[in-house]
């Protein structure tokens, strides 16, 4: 079961101190935790995936169940639509998508193709915009999605955007890991 891990800058901040929130970061690392399973999880699940204790563990779900972004019964727990509000949050306020929507729904119907849009995510190309012409079959790549940025299309042409240095050590920092059996790592 993979872990929930830190980025750099997380990290950065965590061993600056001062500004940081312990309590909300671990919060956080249980929500990313439930991206990790197609299904709901255990306590013990939630709690290694987000490398947390137990205890620290059940007290952020009950928390989040109390807030209503978690749903449970004591032993197996799942989020709740409510979570999509903080992707709702990150669209609305995006400038990027509010002012290449349009655009790309108007290239989708042209062309009548699917039209995507991904920024750059630490080592993943995350999908933060979608346009689809009528009656065209998607492939499961919808708002959110994420693809290692090193051995996907969209994500090399990201890459290709960062300076020399910039791109040694994006990729220094990176799992090569192969996801097919043609993958070059």
């Amino acid at each position: 079961m993979p872990r929930v891990k830190r980025t750099a800058e997380e990290e950065e901040a965590r061993r600056d101190g001062g500004e940081f929130i312990e309590s909300l970061d671990r919060g956080l690392r249980v929500l990313q935790s439930f991206g990790t399973e197609h299904r709901p999880m255990t306590l013990s699940d939630i709690a290694k995936v987000s490398n947390l204790p137990r205890a620290t563990a059940r007290r952020i779900l009950l928390t989040l169940q109390k807030s209503g972004f978690v749903a449970g019964d004591e032993r197996l727990f799942s989020l709740t639509p409510r979570v999509l509000a903080l992707a709702s949050a990150y669209l609305s306020s995006n400038q990027i998508v509010a002012v290449m929507q349009p655009l790309m729904d108007d290239i989708s119907t042209k062309a009548r193709e699917v039209c995507s849009l991904a920024i750059l995510d630490g080592q993943e190309a995350v999908f933060v915009a979608r346009a689809s012409p009528a009656r065209v079959f998607s492939a499961g790549i919808d708002i959110g999605y994420r693809l290692p940025a090193y051995c996907t299309s969209v994500g090399r042409v990201l890459l290709g955007r960062l300076s020399n240095e910039e791109l040694k050590s994006a990729v220094e920092a990176m799992t090569l890991t192969a996801q097919t059996p043609e993958t070059v790592t």
